[in-house]
């Protein structure tokens, strides 16, 4: 049996401290749980939470933190060989009030994190050669060295054949600016096969609201697949060839599945890793670029997979916690 493995996350991890007090902001809220967090994190514990076998690779303080993402990656089934420990900061840490309709906002202690000392020699090549899909976060965009990092792992999947996604994931408060989150947000976007936003993130970076301008913004920036996720209103995806004309594209649409949100942390991430799980093992792909992107059916298929597997996330808190297994997203299809 091939145990490769499959995906690859290159980012930030970190400790998100859950508020228990609903309708409560950080300053007001009184308590607080600990769990694993980060994007990029999130999506390689989703995938493999469902069987599939995936990989992280950053930065963590050498700090109790540091010991506890680390810790909580393995307990997921993630394999950690090439998670690095660093003196040079301590792990990244954000604190996540949440409402009662589950929405939530974020305060981070992160100047800077141990996940942006990531450099471009970390990064083991040969495992990123390997891997079906290497899957990036976004908010190491945001300092060196582990901006060029991020340019540096597009750049060797991609020369490897391995198709490379990207998670825009804007957080504000951790840019010094609109125009420098833009330029360097846009700037990888020029050099990865799929991309994820959400409505907000459309609309900031495309400048629209209308999802098919939207999708096309990015497609112009050679983006062969384009995710947008929609909350309660499910998500819409745009796949295009390069050998096609931009107008040529396959469109999806997918309706959310209704739940009541306690806590929508992860929610996106969720939905991320179980839409490449479901690209990988319930259809057939080949390597070499965006697997079953070309195909309608493949697509909707992994989506409607995704938008249960995101649902069933909202309904518990915290973002690794909430995962939920391949019995569990089956149960609801």
């Amino acid at each position: 049996m091939d145990r490769r493995i499959q995906l690859t996350a290159v980012g930030e991890v970190l400790v998100d401290w859950v508020s228990l007090d609903v309708d409560a902001d950080v300053a007001s809220a009184r308590t607080f749980e600990k769990r694993a967090g980060g994007a990029p994190a999130n999506v390689a514990a989703a995938f493999a939470r469902l069987g599939g076998r995936s990989a992280f690779v950053g930065t963590v303080g050498a700090d109790p933190f540091g010991d506890f993402l680390v810790a909580e990656l393995r307990r997921f089934g993630v394999d950690t060989a090439d998670v690095r420990r660093t003196g040079e900061a301590k792990t990244a840490l954000a604190f996540v009030a949440r409402r009662a309709d589950g929405e939530r906002s974020f305060v981070f202690y992160r100047e800077p994190g141990a996940d942006t000392r990531l450099r471009p020699e970390d990064l083991p090549r040969e495992r990123l050669a390997g891997s079906r899909i290497v899957h990036l976060g976004s908010l190491g965009l945001t300092e060196s060295p582990s901006r060029e990092a991020l340019f540096e792992a597009a750049a060797a999947a991609r020369e490897a054949g391995a198709a490379v996604s990207f998670d825009v994931n804007w957080r504000p408060g951790l840019w010094p600016d609109v125009r420098t989150a833009r330029e360097q947000t846009e700037r990888l976007a020029e050099r990865v096969d799929m991309i994820k936003v959400n409505r907000e993130e459309l609309e900031l970076f495309a400048e629209t609201d209308d999802l098919r301008r939207g999708a096309g913004f990015w497609h112009e920036k050679g983006v062969r697949l384009v995710v947008v996720t929609l909350d309660r209103d499910g998500c819409f995806l745009s796949a295009w060839e390069p050998s096609q004309g931009r107008d040529e594209r396959i469109e999806v649409r997918v309706p959310a599945y209704p739940v009541r949100p306690v806590d929508t942390t992860g929610a996106g991430d969720a939905f991320l890793g179980a839409f490449y799980y479901a690209l990988l093992h319930r259809a057939r792909a080949e390597k070499g670029g965006p697997p079953g992107l070309a195909e309608e059916d493949t697509l909707r298929e992994a989506a409607e997979f995704a938008v249960r597997a995101a649902a069933l996330a909202t309904t518990r808190r915290g973002a690794m916690d909430a995962l939920p297994s391949l019995e569990e997203v089956e149960a609801l299809l």
